[in-house]
């Protein structure tokens, strides 16, 4: 090849190669479905926060219309999930930057409920484990989600070990709308619904 074919030549080629690298950069490999791990969204969402450090074990509780109770020994039932359950001891945190295990200080609870099953859920607390003696002063923060509604912010106090209160009990409809809410119920033992 001589002179100007030897050009021409040499810039149809860099022509290809930019119209490769363009059509790689805007193609994007179809990504497999995957079936697994498939979580419902969250509907609504129940906090139950104490005291930072307090050693003592409270714990947050939510039964559904049928009867199920998500809580410490069952974390997921009925379509609801509790994401873990604090302790007040022991909360110790991997940390990955330092290969080193730390203190979780913060004492929370959360649990959620991803499938709406129509009819009445009942939120409760419970002082499980009383090991400092006094009076645990408990926040809980119940909410709906998509779209948002603030279902109740509740402060209660647990005075002795096995003391449990009724925060609110709300109504869902098959869609998860709120159908109705009672922020004063008539306090009801969702640990005693489990004794056989």
């Amino acid at each position: 090849m001589k002179g100007p074919v030897k050009i021409a030549y040499i810039d149809v080629l860099q022509c290809l190669l930019v119209v490769i690298f363009v059509a790689f950069i805007f193609s994007e490999p179809k990504k497999p479905e995957s079936k697994a791990n498939v979580i419902d969204p969250s509907q609504v969402l129940a906090e139950l926060v104490w005291t930072d450090n307090s050693n003592d074990d409270v714990d947050l509780w939510i039964e559904n219309p049928n009867g199920e109770i998500v809580y410490f020994g069952t974390r997921e039932i009925g379509g609801m999930t509790l994401d873990t359950d604090n302790l007040g001891i022991n909360n110790a945190v991997f940390d990955p930057k330092t290969n080193e295990l730390v203190q979780f200080t913060a004492r929370r609870e959360v649990a959620s409920v991803r499938k709406a099953i129509a009819g009445t859920y009942t939120v409760n607390v419970m002082l499980y484990e009383d090991r400092t003696g006094l009076p645990e002063k408990v926040k809980v923060h119940v909410m709906k989600l998509n779209p948002f509604k603030n279902i109740i912010d509740k402060e209660v106090t647990l005075n002795f070990k096995g003391e449990e209160a009724t925060i609110v009990t709300f109504e869902l409809d098959s869609e998860g709308n709120i159908v109705s809410q009672n922020n004063e119920p008539e306090p009801v033992s969702l640990f005693a619904k489990l004794k056989p």
